[in-house]
């Protein structure tokens, strides 16, 4: 008798907590192996931004474990998604930022002023080697696309994805055969390939840098405002 009764407040406790548990709190119970497993097939309706918060990633580590996706905003049913389980290292640079002082600070670039309506704040940056463009993205949603000049086929821009280490609002590039002072705006991703503005041309669309994706200095302005230290750069054919 004495274990029925026990028995029935033990129940009666337990039903009283999930009735005021938040429903937060209730869906993290419902997340197990069938909800995240080691694998997902994209169905239709299915974005990125969606499978990775219903298993608790950010969009960068899910494009991390699957390099074969080259724009993340397409997409199919019937893909197979490979979902990382520990978090995936943003870089294996460390990322430090060095800004030389200048009289005219910038502002950063605030996602409540752009209007974007998005599942996912997190920015990324796309250069589109085919196309010669660069596109700013807040989750799925594009931003501003701008018209750059990458790497010639003696000296092309790498692929792949990286992250901005160091950012300088003015810096010197030196290399064979060419030296500019004080090129503005300049975000390194991945050793000594930048974003930057770029003042001794304007041929842009066409391939024109040693390796480095050229602005106006007008667009490498806006883009420092909008990138931050960490900030993917996603580079592809």
């Amino acid at each position: 008798m004495l274990k029925q009764s026990l028995f029935a407040i033990l129940f009666a406790f337990v039903v009283l907590t999930v009735a005021i548990m938040p429903a937060s709190a209730l869906a993290a119970l419902s997340v197990d192996d069938e909800t995240c497993p080691q694998s997902y097939q994209i169905r239709r309706g299915d974005t990125l931004n969606k499978v990775a918060r219903r298993c608790g990633i950010t969009l960068s580590a899910l494009l991390m474990a699957n390099p074969q996706i080259k724009q993340p905003n397409r997409i199919f049913a019937g893909q197979v998604l490979v979902l990382p389980r520990k978090p995936v290292p943003a870089s294996e640079e460390t990322p430090t930022v060095v800004i030389r002082p200048r009289e005219d600070r910038l502002e950063p670039v605030e996602i409540d002023r752009l209007g974007i309506d998005s599942e996912s704040t997190e920015r990324w940056i796309d250069v589109d080697l085919s196309s010669q463009t660069v596109s700013a993205y807040v989750g799925h949603n594009v931003v501003k696309s701008f018209l750059v000049s990458t790497g010639t086929w003696r000296h092309p821009t790498v692929t792949g994805r990286f992250w901005i280490h160091t950012k300088f609002e003015m810096d010197d590039m030196r290399g064979p055969g060419y030296f500019f002072e004080d090129v503005p705006y300049t975000m390194y991703f991945h050793k000594g390939y930048g974003l930057h503005g770029t003042y001794w041309h304007d041929d842009f669309g066409t391939p024109m840098s040693h390796g480095c994706v050229n602005l106006t200095v007008e667009d490498a302005k806006w883009l420092f405002g909008f990138a931050e230290v960490k900030t993917m750069v996603n580079v592809h054919p």
